[in-house]
């Protein structure tokens, strides 16, 4: 059986990512959690605020929505994701 194997994600995105999530998301008021993931659900980078959640089930909960969500684009509009 193949094993999965993990996203090459380039360490300027991951850095990239981190940057904007500490500038632009950690002074926002209310924020616990932010989270980047790749649409399949594996993490890039991600900031705690106050929060003890873990990430991995966030990224694999978000990898599922992105899911159901390009799902819902193919039955909707099926001729346009192939031109």
């Amino acid at each position: 059986m193949k094993t999965p194997t993990l996203p090459r994600i380039p360490p300027s995105l991951i850095e990239a990512g981190s940057d904007v999530l500490h500038r632009v998301v950690a002074p926002l008021e209310g924020v616990h959690i932010a989270l980047l993931c790749t649409p399949d659900g594996f993490e890039i980078t991600s900031l705690r605020v106050r929060s003890e959640l873990p990430t991995e089930r966030l990224s694999a909960m978000a990898g599922s929505l992105m899911a159901m969500a390009l799902s819902l684009i193919h039955i909707s509009e099926p001729t346009r994701l192939l031109s």
